[in-house]
C-alpha cells in the first residue's frame, strides 16, 4: 500500500516496513540477506511523535553492523537540535551515513550527506573518466556549492557548535511542559 500517491509499486516493492522500535522485526527484515539499508529518524518515526524507546538505537546499531547493513539516520528534522553532533550525539550512536536538510545551509535552501569515508568516496570524482560518468554514485543538487546557503550554513553551525543553544532550547522546553494544564 503506498503511503502517498506518485510512489511506483516497483519502488515499493524494494522497501520492507518495520513497526517502531522492533528490534526482532527489524533482525527478521534483515535475515532475508539482501537488505542494502536501514533508515530511520534517530528521535522518533514523524518527527519524534513516535520516539526510540531507550536501547533500540544502540541495538539496531549492532544488529545492521553484525549483518553489513549500512544504517542511515535521517536527520532532516533532529538536525543539530538535540547537540551539536545531532541525535546521534545525543543518543550516542553513529551511524553509517546522515542526511542534513534546510538546518545545515542556516535555513536556506540546502542539504548534506555524511558518513563512514569508505562509503562516501563512492560519491567523490576521482578524474577518472570511466568512473566518474558511470560507476560513482552522483550526488546532484541545485544548491551544491551555492555560496549564499554555504554561508549561512557556516554561521549556523558556529552558533550551534557549543551545545549553549540546545540546551537553553531544552530547559525552556521542559519549563513549557512542566507549566502547561494537564487536562
Amino acid at each position: 500500500m503506498p503511503l502517498s500517491a506518485g510512489v511506483p509499486g516497483a519502488t515499493l516493492d524494494q522497501v520492507l516496513l518495520c513497526p517502531p522500535n522492533d528490534i526482532k522485526a527489524a533482525a527478521g527484515c534483515l535475515e532475508r540477506g539482501d537488505v542494502a539499508a536501514v533508515i530511520l529518524e534517530p528521535a522518533g518515526g514523524q518527527a519524534g511523535t513516535t520516539p526510540a524507546i531507550p536501547g533500540y538505537l544502540q541495538e539496531l546499531r549492532a544488529l545492521t553492523a553484525r549483518e553489513n547493513v549500512v544504517l542511515i539516520f535521517d536527520e532532516v528534522i533532529t538536525g543539530f537540535r538535540y547537540a551539536p553532533g545531532g541525535a546521534q550525539a545525543y543518543f550516542g550512536v553513529t551511524p553509517d551515513l546522515t542526511t542534513l536538510a534546510k538546518i545545515v545551509a542556516g535555513g536556506l535552501p540546502g542539504g548534506a550527506v555524511a558518513g563512514q569515508r569508505d562509503i562516501m568516496t563512492l560519491m567523490a570524482h576521482r578524474g577518472d573518466p570511466a568512473w566518474d560518468r558511470s560507476e560513482r554514485v552522483a550526488h546532484a543538487g541545485t544548491f551544491n556549492a551555492n555560496p549564499l546557503s554555504a554561508a549561512a550554513g557556516i554561521a549556523t553551525l558556529e552558533a550551534v557548535a557549543d551545545g549553549s543553544v540546545q540546551v537553553r532550547a531544552s530547559k525552556l522546553a521542559e519549563e513549557l511542559r512542566r507549566d502547561l494544564p494537564t487536562s
